[in-house]
C-alpha cells in the first residue's frame, strides 16, 4: 500500500470518526432545543458534507489505484483544500468545540498531502505512459 494511499484512508477515517460523534451531538441538541431548528439545519447540511468527503476519502485509494486521469485526484486536492480553510471557522459559526475544528483540520491535511502525493504518482506513470488524456 502507497504512502498516499494510507494518508487518504487515515485522513478519511480521522474525518468519520469526528462526524460520528457530531451526528451524535446533533441528534442531542435538537432534541434538547428544537427551536434552534434554523441553526441545526445549516450544521445538518455542514455535517452531511463532511461525512460525504470522509467516506470519499475512505474509499477512493481503493479506486484510484488503477486511475489514469487526474481530474479525481484534483477534485480531492480542492476539496481537501477547503476543508482546511473552513475547518478554522467552525466555532463561530456552528458553534462547534474547539476540538472538532482541529481534528478536522488534521484529517484535512493529511488528505491534501495523500491527495498531492498520489497526482504525483499518476502524472509521472502518465509521462511514461504513451496514453496521455488531459
Amino acid at each position: 500500500m502507497s504512502l498516499s494511499a494510507i494518508l487518504m484512508l487515515c485522513g478519511g477515517f480521522v474525518e468519520l470518526g469526528v462526524m460520528g460523534l457530531e451526528w451524535f451531538n446533533l441528534t442531542q441538541l435538537l432534541y434538547q432545543h428544537p427551536e434552534d431548528l434554523n441553526l441545526m439545519g445549516w450544521r445538518f447540511l455542514l455535517q452531511l458534507a463532511f461525512t460525504i468527503v470522509g467516506v470519499c476519502f475512505s474509499i477512493s485509494p481503493k479506486y484510484l489505484r488503477e486511475t489514469v486521469r487526474t481530474g479525481p485526484i484534483g477534485t480531492l486536492i480542492t476539496v481537501s483544500f477547503i476543508g482546511i480553510i473552513f475547518s478554522f471557522h467552525l466555532q463561530t459559526l456552528f458553534g462547534y468545540p474547539w476540538f472538532v475544528g482541529i481534528a478536522l483540520f488534521g484529517a484535512s491535511v493529511l488528505t491534501l498531502t495523500g491527495s498531492i502525493i498520489k497526482y504525483g504518482e499518476i502524472k509521472e506513470r502518465l509521462g511514461k505512459s504513451k496514453w496521455t488524456w488531459e
